[in-house]
């Protein structure tokens, strides 16, 4: 592997190692059966880590970086060619299969899927003949179908366009999902109706068809269906699954095989990648309770109850002028006052001369009487301002 600074979505060690020996296998039997004229020269863990950082990020494959010595990554013509060849000899099918194996075994859990389907848009390079239009969810794209067991794991994936019917999905996917053995029932939504059902039949699979209680109102969790929507919600962390970017649809099946992967890996080396919800912290900071800032409100409190009042003028004037007071003082406003949205009418005034003067907690504007004493206001003591 090259000696550069790594992404987060790099393969640590322990990762690599579980995917290794695939990809040094597939790369000697090509160099045997001479199907490359000249030895490679890139790294297989280089060419990999490209493809995760493509897949996790969603830039276009030419934009993956270069320019900073030593390069990054390989050409991105050669990443795409690796990406290209092993999603049409099936590598990331059998890996996905291999570290699926690893994971359930872990687990002591057999196989019982759900399978469910997703319609995504496309992008403006994906060909007309590939898309289509789903009729009940006004999306113009791609369907992608998939079948997990009850763990979340990926079991078969298939793209269409959206204007498939669920059945037809339905029915490729069982004919994937019979390499497993001991597939014996899964679950589906109403989408997949009796084709799905006898298909499995003929196939030995009990197909259950899970709906929702018509008496329950609004949102409720449907038995056995949340795990393949929750497995949706593991893929859509890959911003390369969150809108279908690939010309060919087996591409973008591979795309989502990848993305498992990668769950799958860090499954079994009990590893995570950082996100924006769990940023990466230094070590001295692990165990340390980081003091959260102060709410808008709460810092609002503590600025107007200091006893430094600023200017009345300012104020006074932004406190009559309430409705427009976002343009009346020309960048005057004192900072309280800047940050806070629009405050309620004043319940207190001055009346001394028939002023009209608003005032404040500790003192009237006009009279500079103390609020708590001063017979020309109403509500003593209280706030005007809130």
């Amino acid at each position: 592997m090259t000696a550069r600074r790594p992404y987060p979505s790099d393969l640590s060690d322990a990762r690599w190692a579980l995917i290794a020996p695939r990809l040094t296998a597939w790369r000697q039997a090509r160099t045997d059966a001479g199907v490359s004229g000249r030895a490679p020269s890139h790294d297989l863990r280089d060419i990999f880590n490209a493809i995760l950082y493509v897949n996790r990020t969603g830039i276009a494959w030419r934009y993956l970086p270069h320019d900073f010595p030593p390069h990054d990554f390989p050409p991105h013509a050669t990443v795409y060619g690796y990406f290209a060849a092993w999603s049409k000899e099936g590598i990331f099918t059998e890996l996905n299969y291999q570290l699926t194996g690893l994971v359930r075994d872990h687990h002591g859990r057999t196989i019982a899927p759900i399978m469910d389907s997703q319609s995504v848009k496309t992008s403006t390079n994906v060909p007309l003949s590939t898309q289509g239009t789903d009729a009940g969810k006004k999306i113009v794209g791609r369907k992608r179908g998939i079948i997990t067991d009850t763990l979340g794991l990926l079991l078969a994936v298939i793209v269409t366009a959206a204007s498939a019917s669920d059945n037809t999905i339905g029915i490729d996917l069982l004919d994937q999902a019979t390499t497993y053995p001991t597939l014996a029932k899964t679950w589906v939504d109403a989408g997949f109706k009796n084709r799905v059902v006898e298909h499995g039949a003929a196939l030995g699979v009990d197909v259950e068809i899970v709906t929702k209680d018509p008496q329950i109102k609004g949102f409720s969790v449907v038995k056995r269906r949340w795990v393949v929507e929750r497995t949706i919600g593991w893929l859509m962390h890959h911003r390369r699954l969150v809108r279908d970017y690939e010309t060919r649809p087996d591409n973008s099946a591979s795309m989502i095989t990848l993305a498992m992967i990668d769950n799958l890996a860090k499954r079994l080396t009990t590893e995570t990648t950082p996100t924006r919800r769990e940023p990466l912290k230094p070590q001295h900071m692990q165990n340390t309770r980081i003091r959260r800032p102060l709410r808008e409100s709460k810092l609002l409190t503590a600025l107007r109850m200091r006893s430094h009042v600023p200017d009345w003028r300012d104020r006074s004037l932004c406190l009559r002028t309430l409705a427009q007071r976002s343009s009346c003082c020309g960048g005057r406003l004192p900072i309280s006052e800047g940050l806070s949205p629009p405050l309620r009418p004043p319940r207190t005034t001055c009346r001394e001369q028939d002023c009209g003067a608003l005032s404040s907690r500790t003192e009237c504007f006009r009279c500079r009487n103390d609020a708590r004493s001063c017979p020309f206001l109403q509500g003593r003591g209280r706030d005007p301002r809130v």
